[in-house]
């Protein structure tokens, strides 16, 4: 099979990886940069979680997400646990305490770095859905077309089990997510504010 996959943020990227790993013929297209400067998937440091309530299916999905981010670090290191509490989802403000935990961090890794001032912050662009769920499906009317998309702030997380699922799908095998993950015509009717990153919106309902 040929496979054309259009973008390369975490949710591209993957599934290249995963066709081509699967024997597939692959071209994957982007106007570039690469890694894009403003795509969600592109910073200096990402939080991997697995608190997702009584979400059972993104809490599953995390783990098997953490295990590949524990496998890709054989080849480098990459991902490191540090065992930071967050705050709660609620909470938006960072406290002196959430920032005495990021500088004991900074201490221990870069310790040169452990009083330097914040000097930048940047804003990240998100790709949401109205629910906050990824919307990894076939398209319902033009044949051989899937959509993988809206990481909705917390996919990049999700990298290493990303490409598995989006190749998955594409390719008619059965996954478990599949439904969930379906195309959603029904959100479009959605009464009140869309609503974005699951992360947030779930203890918001």
């Amino acid at each position: 099979m040929r496979a054309i996959v259009v973008g390369s943020g975490v949710f591209g990227l993957t599934a290249a990886l995963e066709f081509r790993a699967r024997g597939h013929l692959v071209t994957l297209c982007d106007p570039g940069p690469v890694p894009h400067p403003l795509a969600e998937s592109t910073d200096i440091s990402k939080i991997v979680r697995l608190d997702y309530g009584a979400d059972a299916d993104y809490a599953a999905l995390g783990e098997v997400a953490l295990g590949g981010w524990r496998r890709r670090n054989a080849d480098a290191p990459l991902f490191h646990g540090t065992g930071v509490a967050v705050a709660n989802d609620a909470e938006r403000v960072t406290t002196d305490a959430q920032e005495r935990a990021l500088r004991a961090f900074v201490d221990a890794s870069l310790p040169a770095l452990a009083d330097a001032p914040i000097v930048h912050r940047r804003l990240c662009v998100y790709g949401d859905t109205a629910d906050g769920h990824f919307w990894i499906a076939r398209h319902p009317t033009r044949e051989n077309l899937v959509v993988a998309t809206g990481g909705s702030g917390h996919g990049f997380k999700f990298a290493p089990a990303l490409g598995a699922l989006i190749a998955d799908i594409a390719l008619g095998e059965p996954h478990p997510l599949a439904a969930k993950f379906r195309w959603r015509p029904e959100l479009a009717n959605l009464a009140g504010p869309l609503r974005g990153d699951a992360a947030r919106a779930a203890t918001d309902q």
